[in-house]
């Protein structure tokens, strides 16, 4: 029984023994002690030294975020290779590669992505008997800014299938019209389920891509011009008279007037939109140069679908 209670007695000691030593070296990496490298810095705006806050920096399963100042802190890190990764919704993500001995402190300036405040497609179609009859297109438009400027914006594009076409920038949006033969057979119902998209890069090349978009309707019908037409001769004030069935959805009226000039393009004189469903004549005003001048009237409709009446011709007087 002693001999029992002596082995006892020594296996208690030497577990005792090989209990943790105590971490109190600050060159253990485990010791509370331990500041080991120091990763710090700033982030800002890629054009400005504006600082950005809330951007995420993470390297393997530790993680800080920017303050109000940009600024960024690690400790404790351990030297060697590292990667540290920069990202922060509406920015292009980073990645920086270092092999850390002592501290280090550097500044990161991010790119902000292009934003698509605005994506849309819409058909238009023309009534035309002058040329040759009904005609129908695509309208493209995006509006799109970038926080770094709208200057940072290159290039905005639309892509479907395996077709991307460029679209001009023109009173602060991007657009581009498909005309009947860029369509497939020629015919713009042969694109209805295709899904579009558009894509804007700017000048670091990041892109940034728009939901997808399809066309949403064709309308078939047109208003009729009544009066003046033909080439009726008017006076000051010219009375507009139109007709027009009412439409199962959403729309409005817009009236486009343009001069004729022998030999020069066609020239818009005046427009007037948003006209309400139930109206149906419109009075104007305006002084017009005694000559020719041919009248339109649109429906375009909730998602700026459009469709034209043919030309109605009259002719303006002295007054």
């Amino acid at each position: 029984m002693k001999k029992f209670l002596s082995s006892a007695f020594l296996f208690a000691f030497i577990l005792s023994s090989c209990t943790e030593p105590s971490r109190d070296n600050p060159l253990d990496p485990l010791s509370p002690e331990y500041r080991g490298c120091v990763f710090q810095g700033k982030v800002l705006r890629l054009y400005n030294n504006l600082p950005l806050s809330g951007i995420v920096v993470q390297t393997d399963s530790r993680f800080s975020v920017t303050d109000e100042d940009g600024a960024f802190f690690f400790d404790r890190l351990l030297p060697g290779a590292h990667s540290f990764v920069f990202s922060g919704e509406g920015f292009r993500p980073e990645t920086i590669d270092v092999v850390l001995k002592d501290d280090i402190d550097t500044v990161l300036r991010l790119d902000a992505l292009p934003i698509f405040e605005e994506a849309s497609l819409y058909s238009i179609h023309v009534r035309s008997p002058s040329q040759g009859g009904d005609r129908y297109e695509l309208g493209l438009r995006a509006r799109v800014s970038d926080p770094d400027g709208i200057p940072d914006i290159c290039a905005v594009s639309a892509i479907f299938d395996s077709e991307t076409l460029s679209l001009s920038f023109s009173d602060g949006t991007y657009g581009f019209i498909m005309t009947e033969d860029m369509f497939p057979g020629g015919d713009i119902r042969a694109l209805e389920g295709v899904p579009f998209h558009f894509e804007a890069v700017d000048q670091s090349g990041a892109v940034s891509r728009s939901r997808d978009l399809y066309i949403l309707r064709i309308m078939e019908e047109t208003p009729m011009p009544i009066s003046p037409a033909n080439g009726d001769s008017v006076e000051y004030p010219v009375d507009l008279v139109w007709d027009s069935g009412l439409l199962p959805f959403p729309y409005y009226f817009k009236i486009e007037v343009y001069r004729i000039i022998p030999g020069m393009p066609e020239m818009r004189v005046f427009v007037v939109d948003s006209l309400p469903p139930e109206q149906q004549e419109l009075r104007l005003t305006v002084h017009f140069v005694p000559g020719y001048y041919f009248w339109t009237v649109w429906y375009v409709d909730e998602f700026g679908n459009m469709s034209r009446s043919k030309e109605a011709l009259f002719h303006v007087t002295e007054q």
